[in-house]
């Protein structure tokens, strides 16, 4: 009887193995090369700058809400809260470096002096709001 060439289809052929062996170690190298590993694999971090409240407590619950939803969604926060003084002078110094904090909470208006450094979030509070209120409530930050 002659041979069957049928072949396990769970197993994959020798050049199969040694093409995805060889993609393997060239993503391999250049993690290693560039010393950092993919997006994925790197820790998400969420900041948050406001202004500290006239009570105390709003503070201790907006940092508990704050830490509870980055547990919930496996991501490092950190909420800074300053004095209302500063909060213009730290978002200047924050636009002038173009670096700075994901979240911001504004001064009303603030929006006005910083519109074309601030991103429309009207698409995500219109998907959320009808879960958490009447959904009339727009957000720019």
């Amino acid at each position: 009887m002659a041979k069957s060439s049928v072949t396990n289809p769970r197993c994959p052929g020798r050049r199969q193995f040694l093409r995805t062996a060889a993609g393997g170690a060239a993503g391999l190298a250049s993690i290693l090369a560039l010393r950092q590993p993919p997006a994925y694999a790197q820790t998400r971090e969420l900041t948050f700058l406001t202004i500290a409240s006239f009570v105390p407590e709003t503070d201790k619950e907006l940092k508990r809400q704050f830490e509870e939803w980055g547990a919930k969604n496996k991501v490092k926060v950190r909420l800074d809260i300053i004095a209302h003084l500063q909060l213009q002078t730290k978002i200047a110094a924050e636009v002038q470096a173009n670096s700075g904090h994901d979240l911001t909470g504004l001064a009303l208006g603030d929006a006005d002096l910083f519109f074309d450094h601030l991103t429309d979030l009207n698409d995500v509070s219109a998907d959320v709001a009808p879960q958490n209120g009447d959904g009339s409530a727009r957000t720019t930050i």
